[in-house]
């Protein structure tokens, strides 16, 4: 049995890669619904909560656009 896959956001609570802390939080367009998991540091993007986006407008349509456009033109 494997677990369902959606486009997700969470809080990092653990990691071994330098472009991210304890803390930060990201958007994971593969992320298994589920409470904690572990997600390879390719898929994860963060989210500059200081901007005051409230964390569900990343998850709409506009969201998902805007990470695709990131992933085109880095």
């Amino acid at each position: 049995m494997q677990a369902i896959t959606a486009f997700g956001i969470g809080r990092v609570v653990g990691t071994k890669d330098n472009n991210f802390a304890e803390g930060d939080v990201v958007v994971n367009p593969l992320s298994p619904i589920a409470e904690y998991c572990v997600a390879s540091a390719a898929f994860l993007r963060k989210i500059d909560t200081s901007a005051g986006i409230p964390l569900p407008d990343y998850l709409n349509s506009l969201g998902i656009l805007v990470v695709l456009l990131w992933e085109i033109i880095t």
